[in-house]
């Protein structure tokens, strides 16, 4: 009776150990709902963070409490959700994203014309009326 007893606490203590929380889901465009791959998922104020795999799947390991999570991608408006992540749980965080609207007022071509290279001594004795 007391082998059965260490053994069921030695697996009950393996089993809270390795027990884990955070935040879990999938990415995709608000449109057209494709998976998006390679969104960066970070912890607000934080380093802490992962990219979404091909499949626009995420997977964030976090202890227990409140958190601001930003979703970043190129072309795409930044998205920050709220999350409570429980003890030995998994929050299942599916997001969509909008993409980004980006209108430049002017844009200014500058062009320099060179005058001492060889090609362009060459051009200019072409254009040239007396040889």
């Amino acid at each position: 009776m007391k082998h059965y007893f260490f053994l069921i606490l030695a697996i009950f203590v393996q089993t809270s150990i390795f027990a884990q929380s955070g935040v879990k889901g999938v990415v995709s465009d608000n449109e057209t709902e494709e998976l998006l791959a390679f969104v960066t998922v970070v912890v607000k104020g934080t380093t802490k963070g992962v990219s979404t795999d091909f499949d626009g799947n995420y997977t964030l390991d976090l202890n227990p409490g409140q958190y601001t999570l930003v979703f970043s991608y190129i072309s795409y408006e930044n998205k920050e959700i709220e999350v409570n992540v429980l003890a030995d749980q998994y929050i299942n965080q599916n997001v969509k994203m909008g993409e980004s609207s980006f209108m430049a007022e002017t844009i200014t071509i500058v062009g320099h014309k060179t005058k001492n290279d060889e090609a362009a001594v060459i051009e200019e004795a072409k254009k040239a009326e007396v040889a």
